[in-house]
């Protein structure tokens, strides 16, 4: 069996009333479809060229699909995945079309930037754990850490949280680290 990779699109805020006869005239002109999947209020598009996949999305996004503005993205689902469940490289492609509407690729070897150098990093440190900690238990599967830490800066100030974390402090769970104690 080969590395065959999906590249799936998503439609979405799309018409009860599209067909899939609608959705191949939208995609017309965007490479080869292998299949539609419609949904209630959203569909999916498979590509066989993901650089098409990209360049619908690109082109397509805002427009209209029976009369109902719709929002095209790339899919971040099952499908995207290649079967194996790796890709088979890691550069960054982009594609781009000459002045006689013929495409060339281009590889580039840009530097990710770490996570050390993003600006919130700069901005405010490294996020530490400190002895001031608060664990919270039976925590709601909807509650993120950013919910935690936005709740108990009315306490003091908060230097970590975490919530739901397999390896630091387990599911329904959270953890919040002040940066000093209370009296």
């Amino acid at each position: 069996m080969g590395t065959e990779t999906m590249h799936s699109v998503f439609i979405g805020n799309l018409s009860d009333h599209a067909r899939h006869e609608d959705i191949e005239k939208f995609f017309k002109g965007y490479g080869s479809l292998r299949d539609i999947s419609l949904k209630g209020g959203y569909g999916f598009v498979q590509f066989k060229d993901k650089y098409d996949a990209k360049d619908a999305v690109q082109d397509l996004d805002g427009k209209d699909i029976c009369g109902q503005r719709v929002r095209i993205e790339l899919s971040n689902g099952g499908r995207d995945r290649t079967r194996r469940g790796r890709d088979s490289y890691s550069r960054s492609r982009s594609r781009s079309r000459d002045r006689n509407g013929r495409y060339s690729r281009s590889t580039s070897r840009s530097p990710r930037r770490s996570y050390f150098e993003r600006t919130a990093y700069r901005k405010y440190g490294a996020p530490r754990k400190t002895k001031y900690a608060i664990e919270i238990e039976n925590l709601s599967d909807r509650v993120s850490w950013q919910d935690l830490k936005d709740f108990f800066r009315r306490v003091g100030e908060v230097s970590y949280g975490e919530a739901h974390d397999r390896m630091r402090c387990g599911p329904g769970r959270g953890i919040i680290c002040f940066e000093t104690g209370f009296i």
